[in-house]
């Protein structure tokens, strides 16, 4: 530890071996954090448009199944695809308790 009074006095080299030993370590971790927060963004990027493809061709599905089940109707047949869960309010996170706040486990 530096004394307080340490702006007008000569450090020890050992202070300033530490300090850069401690200055090194410090810009490496540094620029672990920086490329793995860049490899999170792409990652991130790619599950983005993994989902958005998903989740329109689900989409897409739904519709046609809703098809099926209204030219059915018109034949005067019986409904082959149940859809019970497209006007149904989502279900619940049970992590979100009431409040709609995350809960802490």
């Amino acid at each position: 530890m530096l004394p307080a009074d340490y702006t007008d006095r000569v450090l020890p080299p050992e202070y300033l071996l530490i300090f850069a030993a401690q200055r090194g370590a410090w810009m490496r971790a540094k620029g672990i954090l920086q490329q793995q927060a860049v490899e999170l963004q792409v990652s991130n990027e790619e599950l983005e448009r993994f989902n958005c493809a998903t989740v329109g061709g689900e989409m897409r599905v739904i519709e046609l199944k809703q098809q099926v089940n209204e030219l059915r109707r018109q034949l005067g047949r019986p409904l082959h695809h149940r859809l019970n869960f497209v006007d149904a309010p989502p279900p619940m996170n049970p992590r979100f308790a009431t409040t709609g706040e995350p809960t802490h486990e």
